[in-house]
């Protein structure tokens, strides 16, 4: 069975309670950035399931969120990223963002304000 199908197939109200894609998405960045963005440590911390597969799924669907994370980087659309992503898991991506512009080597925009926010991080520096 599909996982929309079995979605549906919940009693009246269910559905409500189970995280949106958009949440999937940010709990993976989030725990990628706690993770030094390595999708095998972040797949791991992350999955309840001592199952290989369901671990190695998560860990394949982060690997695509950081290369979607590359792409707008490069392609200079990285707002786009932002779109109905829950507002609690913004920070998280404008780490993700800081780290590709570092991998990519593409100059950010507003590169001061990069800086000032990942020396917050690094140091704890309440911002």
């Amino acid at each position: 069975m599909w996982a929309h199908q079995e979605v549906n197939s919940l009693p009246n109200g269910w559905q409500k309670l189970l995280p949106s894609s958009n949440h999937l998405r940010g709990i993976c960045i989030l725990s990628l950035s706690e993770n030094r963005w390595v999708p095998q440590r972040a797949a791991q911390s992350l999955s309840e399931s001592r199952d290989r597969a369901v671990t190695a799924k998560l860990e394949g669907k982060m690997r695509r969120y950081l290369e979607k994370v590359r792409q707008n980087v490069s392609a200079g659309t990285e707002k786009k990223l932002f779109n109905s992503l829950p507002v609690a898991y913004h920070e998280p991506l404008k780490m993700a963002i800081a780290w590709a512009r570092r991998r990519n080597q593409v100059p950010a925009n507003h590169m001061g304000e990069d800086i000032f926010y990942i020396m917050c991080i690094r140091f704890l520096v309440p911002c």
